[in-house]
């Protein structure tokens, strides 16, 4: 054993400064919704659907990545909906 890895599986944000990486598979972030919410009807969302909306987030402690991600979507959405002119 060298103590070198030669392949590695993970979920970015990684520091990639000294890391050649290839992305292998993409998963979708699903909403799970009550079939009597009228966004249930759409084909498909988005984050302006759940401006002003209640719902539950990934905790950070158990899946901190996740609740990061969801987290600087909207605040980045919320922040282009406040500045935009």
């Amino acid at each position: 054993m060298t103590g070198r890895i030669d392949l590695g599986l993970f979920r970015p944000p990684i520091d990639q400064r000294e890391l050649e990486s290839l992305c292998v598979l993409q998963e979708p972030l699903v909403a799970a919704i009550g079939s009597d919410d009228p966004r249930a009807r759409q084909r498909a969302l988005r984050l302006q659907d759940f401006d002003e909306k209640p719902f539950i987030m990934y905790s950070t402690d158990g899946a901190r990545y996740f609740h990061d991600l969801v987290t600087g979507l909207l605040t980045e959405r919320a922040a282009r909906r406040t500045f935009s002119t």
